[in-house]
């Protein structure tokens, strides 16, 4: 059966179980989807910036700002992004829901990791930045899986 619906209430979106050899399909594009997002957004932030409330700046000075910016989006919007995907992933599919609350945030900053490691000379900068949005991420992953996950699947 590929779909649970409950007999009390049938307004809700069914609940449906997510075959294996998709999910981690899924949940890679869903990290890719999320690094692309949190890209515009910074690029976003810093035309807002440039244009509306410092203009008048040469380029060096507004890549400054960006690397200092950048980090604030990620650490807000990454996860606020991670806690959304995660929501919506534990209230459509009733399979590995902690698994994926878990691995979305890992699975990105994996990514993250090797994006960052590649663009950037001095490791040692971002190191502290980088623990702190991944452990953000993966707090607000596990935050949602908490709210909105099924309670009887966290149930022994």
């Amino acid at each position: 059966m590929c779909c649970i619906i409950s007999a009390k209430d049938t307004s809700k979106q069914p609940i449906r179980d997510m075959k294996q050899k998709y999910f981690w399909l899924k949940l890679v594009g869903t990290a890719m989807l999320l690094h692309v997002l949190l890209i515009l957004l910074s690029i976003i932030e810093v035309v807002i910036y440039s244009f509306l409330i410092n203009p008048g700046h040469d380029d060096v000075f507004y890549e400054a700002h960006a690397t200092r910016s950048a980090p604030w989006v990620s650490y807000i919007f990454g996860s606020l992004f991670v806690f959304l995907f995660v929501k919506r992933f534990v209230q459509r599919f009733n399979q590995q829901q902690l698994l994926y609350a878990l691995a979305l945030p890992i699975v990105y900053t994996i990514i993250d990791y090797i994006i960052i490691s590649i663009a950037m000379d001095d490791t040692e900068s971002w190191v502290t930045q980088f623990f702190i949005g991944s452990g953000l991420k993966i707090l607000a992953g596990l935050i949602a899986y908490f709210i909105y996950g099924r309670k009887e699947l966290r149930t022994p």
